[in-house]
């Protein structure tokens, strides 16, 4: 789902905050489901060609799995299949860089975590990312 500017523009940061909202980002944890060759193979032969959920969650049912994990399997990580690789969706809130170090003492940050919650929740945010200025890429 993606946040449009006029969505993020409705969580309003209280004026002369320490903090701004800079937009969503997604990620996948604990790392990006990773295609390899196994599962283009499997698509190719039982679904048209069409790599897609259907195509990768039946490759799965046969072996084919993750190749970021298979290759952790050597280190004792668990192989996660496709639906347990977590899509976590973070609203960016880029802190001032004097701005406390403890989340708890930025002035106003938790009273407008609670009032945005409800919105945030309707926009698909699953979590908040809260970097430094200096830290933030800037889009």
């Amino acid at each position: 789902m993606a946040v449009t500017s006029e969505e993020l523009a409705t969580l309003q940061v209280p004026a002369g905050a320490s903090f701004r909202v800079a937009g969503v980002e997604e990620h996948v944890l604990p790392h990006p489901y990773c295609i390899g060759s196994k599962h283009v193979v499997h698509a190719s032969d039982h679904f048209t060609g069409t790599l897609g959920e259907a195509a990768i969650r039946d490759g799965e049912k046969k072996g084919i799995v993750c190749e970021t994990c298979r290759k952790n399997k050597r280190r004792d990580v668990k192989v996660l299949s496709y639906d347990e690789h977590e899509k976590v969706v973070g609203l960016v809130v880029v802190l001032a860089n004097d701005a406390p170090k403890d989340l708890n003492d930025v002035p106003g940050l938790h009273a407008w975590l609670l009032t945005i919650k409800d919105k945030a929740a309707v926009l698909g945010v699953t979590g908040f990312l809260f970097p430094r200025e200096s830290q933030h890429k800037q889009a």
